[in-house]
C-alpha cells in the first residue's frame, strides 16, 4: 500500500514527513531456485511490453516484490529523498536557526555584573560579586540580596587566606584605568586586591583596595611602623615622623635666640677675625675693604663707560678699512 504525503502531495510514493517511510521499503532478497521460472516470465511480459500482466505476476507472488526493482522500488526512494530534501530546507534550517539564536540569548546571560547593587534588575545567569563571593542569578531579581537563595546561587567559595577565587590579574596599576572587585594589581612592588570597582583611587585607599601580597616576598608585617602596606609607604612614615627639626641637639627656639643675640661688640666695619662685618648705609662693603666701592683703581664707571665706547668706534673703523682693501684686490 502506498503512502501519500500530507505535506508534499505531490510525491505519492513517500508519506514523509507526516509519516515514516518504512513500510515502503521492504527489505531486498537474492532470486533463489525457485524464482528462476517466475522471473523469466515477468521478464518475457516485460519484453513483450505487456506492463500490466508483469504487474499482475508481482501482485500474486508478493515474494517477487522483495527480490525485483522496478520503476515502482525507485520512484519510492525518489520521492523519499526529496521529501527529506524538502523538509531540511524549509524546516530544519530554520528551526536550527531559531535554536541558535534562543542558545545564543541565553549564553548572553551569562554576564558579569560585577559588584551587587540593589538597585540593579538583575537576570538569570547574571553573576555578581557580593562579599568577595561570586553568585548567580537563579531567577530575575530586584533588590534580592545574593544571599536569598531563592534568587541566587554561590558558586565561589573562600580560601585559608580569605579571599575568593577567581582574582583577576591587571598587571601594573594605572590611576585612569577602571578596576573592578577582584582585580589584581602590582603597586609599590605589592599585589593589591580591589574590593569596589574604582577609577582615580589609589591602592593605598583602602575604601577601594585592600593590601594582598608582597611581589617580592618580604614579610612586611615585620617593620617597626604604622604602616605596613608597602615598603614605599613604610619608608615615608619613618621619614615624616623622624627628629628633623634639630641639628647638633639645637631645635628651632635654639637658633631664633641664637638669631636676637649678636653682641655690638661683635660687629665690626673693618676685616677682623671671627667677627661680623658690617655694610655701610649704601649696603656695600666698607671701604677699607675695597678701596673704594664705587671706583676701580681710582676710576669711577664714567671712565670705564669712555673706554668701551673708544674700543667700539675702533672696531667699526677697522671692520671699514678691511672692505675697502677687499674691494680694492688688497689681499691678507
Amino acid at each position: 500500500m502506498i503512502k501519500i504525503s500530507i505535506t508534499y502531495p505531490d510525491l505519492q510514493f513517500s508519506s514523509w514527513p507526516d509519516a515514516s517511510d518504512e513500510s515502503s521499503f521492504p527489505r531486498m532478497q537474492d532470486i533463489t531456485l525457485a524464482d528462476v521460472a517466475l522471473v523469466t516470465q515477468y521478464k518475457a511480459y516485460l519484453n513483450a511490453g505487456d506492463i500490466t500482466s508483469a504487474n499482475n505476476l508481482l501482485v500474486a507472488n508478493p515474494s517477487l516484490q522483495t527480490k525485483i526493482f522496478n520503476s515502482t522500488q525507485f520512484n519510492r526512494f525518489r520521492d523519499g529523498l526529496i521529501a527529506i530534501e524538502r523538509m531540511w530546507d524549509s524546516n530544519i534550517y530554520g528551526y536550527i536557526e531559531t535554536k541558535q539564536q534562543e542558545f545564543q540569548a541565553e549564553i548572553d546571560k551569562f554576564t558579569d555584573k560585577y559588584s551587587y547593587n540593589p538597585l540593579t534588575q538583575y537576570y538569570k545567569k547574571n553573576f555578581v560579586h557580593y562579599n568577595g563571593l561570586v553568585y548567580i542569578c537563579i531567577n530575575d531579581s530586584l533588590g534580592n540580596s545574593p544571599t536569598n537563595t531563592s534568587y541566587f546561587t554561590q558558586l565561589t567559595i573562600k580560601g585559608d587566606t580569605g579571599y575568593g577565587v577567581g582574582l583577576n590579574p591587571r598587571g601594573q596599576f594605572v590611576i585612569s584605568t577602571q578596576y573592578h572587585v577582584d582585580d589584581l594589581i602590582v603597586y609599590n612592588g605589592n599585589l593589591y586586591r580591589c574590593t569596589a570597582d574604582s577609577i582615580n583611587h589609589y591602592p593605598s585607599d583602602e575604601n577601594y583596595w585592600e593590601f594582598f601580597l608582597s611581589a617580592y616576598g618580604e614579610n612586611l608585617n615585620n617593620l617597626q611602623t604604622t604602616d605596613k602596606s608597602g615598603l614605599v609607604p613604610a619608608i615615608n612614615e619613618i621619614i615624616n615622623t623622624s627628629n628633623a627639626t634639630t641639628l647638633d641637639g639645637h631645635d628651632s627656639t635654639y637658633f631664633a635666640v641664637a638669631s636676637t643675640s649678636v653682641q655690638t661688640s661683635d660687629v665690626v666695619t673693618s676685616a677682623t677675625a671671627n667677627k661680623l662685618l658690617k655694610l655701610d648705609n649704601d649696603s656695600k662693603l666698607p671701604a677699607s675693604i675695597t678701596g673704594d666701592a664705587n671706583s676701580i683703581n681710582g676710576h669711577d664707571s664714567t671712565y670705564f663707560d669712555t673706554q668701551i665706547s673708544d674700543l667700539n668706534n675702533s672696531i667699526d673703523t677697522y671692520k671699514i678699512n678691511f672692505k675697502r682693501k677687499n674691494i680694492m684686490g688688497v689681499k691678507y
